[in-house]
């Protein structure tokens, strides 16, 4: 099996609420990645409902906009609740 899976942007951008230039997940990691224009963003909520269908055990998701990390989407293992982080502010922190 591949390590990664893309998916079809169009429909991602109909699940999500955003433009999308690229979704892929990872099966090793439990990682999923989207990859965004610059000023775009996606719904957290959503974002997590897709990825959560291609795998339940996912735990993280990430998201970069005009390739620069925009946010992190964490799933606490003890709590099963998710976290979101922007990263610009945990580069200024």
């Amino acid at each position: 099996m591949n390590e990664y899976e893309s998916f079809d942007r169009d429909e991602c951008e109909f699940l999500m609420g955003g433009l999308i230039g690229e979704v892929r997940y990872n099966f090793i990691s439990r990682s999923g990645l989207i990859l965004m224009p610059e000023m775009s963003c996606v719904d957290m909520r959503s974002a997590i409902e897709f990825f959560e269908k291609i795998d339940p055990n996912v735990t993280a998701i990430y998201t970069l906009s005009d390739n620069v990390p925009d946010m992190i989407y964490h799933k606490c293992s003890e709590k099963k609740k998710w976290t979101a982080f922007h990263c610009s502010r945990l580069a200024s922190d």
